[in-house]
């Protein structure tokens, strides 16, 4: 872009202006060079540069003991962890739902009148989800409110993992597959057709709900399911029981045998193992992330839980 600029030069004897004076003056027009550059819209905005923040992978993931809960010692096979930061445990044979505080001290109990295998908290409705195992057909929904259950769907299978989503339940079926309640009319689908591992947990995490398959590999399908892939990890994990997920689609996955938690990343391709039996992992089953505080809380069957934070 050039700069334009107009000058005036007068004459000797303008201020006589004599009639006969034929020329005034001179108008000069100078142009020069600037160092403006135009540029346009569309050429400016493919030259911004978006700062892209790195994702965490598992080789990140630091653990860091924060307590440990005695809790109840029977037969733990679900938990998870409520807003406030207590702990809730279910006791299978016992038939038994335990609150703890975060001291570790014993806060309530409730008893379900069924087994109680897998336990999944709805924060927006203050609801216990409680599935009942291979004994009963029924998942429970109880008010933690009143302590009091507020509603039994026969589901007509065995039934163990169980996690919510946008007014639905998911939940392992064991033989029978992977299967989705809808909450609010009680219609059950099958989600997908493959057996599933008994006892073991379900866990979803934005549109993607993890599993454990009847030969002990571990799956991952979106929410209408469509399967993406399968792992196993039998050198590493044996009888997997608990699986959760964190903030990135971290997975991890508890080994009731191998006496270990392993991390496997998003995509399946990697893992690593976090935790194991030096750490006091003996035959541990559920498996609970909070993903607002980033802790993990991994519970033996018998023999206690323990909190973990978790940094990146």
């Amino acid at each position: 872009m050039n700069h334009v600029s107009m000058s005036w030069k007068n004459e000797q004897h303008v201020d006589i202006l004599q009639t006969t004076m034929k020329k005034m003056g001179t108008i000069i027009l100078d142009i020069r060079s600037g160092n403006t550059t135009l540029t346009k819209r569309k050429n400016k905005q493919a030259q911004i540069m978006v700062p892209i923040t790195p994702v965490p992978t598992i080789d990140d993931i630091k653990l860091t003991l924060r307590q440990t809960v005695k809790g109840p010692r029977n037969d733990i096979t679900g938990s998870c962890l409520l807003p406030d930061g207590r702990m809730i445990f279910s006791s299978y044979t016992s038939d038994q739902i335990s609150v703890i505080k975060t001291d570790g001290t014993l806060d309530f109990t409730v008893q379900t009148g069924m087994y109680t295998s897998h336990i999944h908290f709805i924060e927006e409705s203050q609801k216990l989800v409680v599935t009942t195992g291979s004994y009963n057909t029924f998942i429970q929904i109880i008010d933690m409110k009143n302590r009091k259950t507020e509603k039994s769907i026969n589901v007509g299978s065995e039934n163990y993992g169980i996690d919510h989503k946008d007014g639905k339940l998911f939940y392992n079926g064991g033989s029978h597959g992977l299967y989705v309640v809808n909450l609010d009319d009680y219609s059950i689908k099958q989600l997908v057709n493959v057996p599933l591992l008994m006892y073991s947990s379900i866990a979803v995490w934005s549109d993607q709900l993890y599993f454990i398959n009847i030969d002990k590999s571990v799956s991952y399908c979106d929410l209408q399911g469509g399967v993406y892939w399968k792992l196993g990890l039998q050198a590493f994990l044996r009888d997997p029981r608990g699986i959760t997920v964190d903030n990135y689609g971290r997975v991890y996955v508890s080994g009731y045998t191998s006496n270990n938690v392993i991390v496997i990343s998003q995509d399946g391709k990697k893992h690593r193992i976090l935790l194991s039996e030096e750490d006091g992992l003996q035959n541990p089953q559920p498996l609970c992330f909070d993903r607002k505080n980033n802790k993990l809380l991994v519970a033996n069957q018998r023999n206690g839980a323990f909190l973990n934070d978790v940094s990146k």
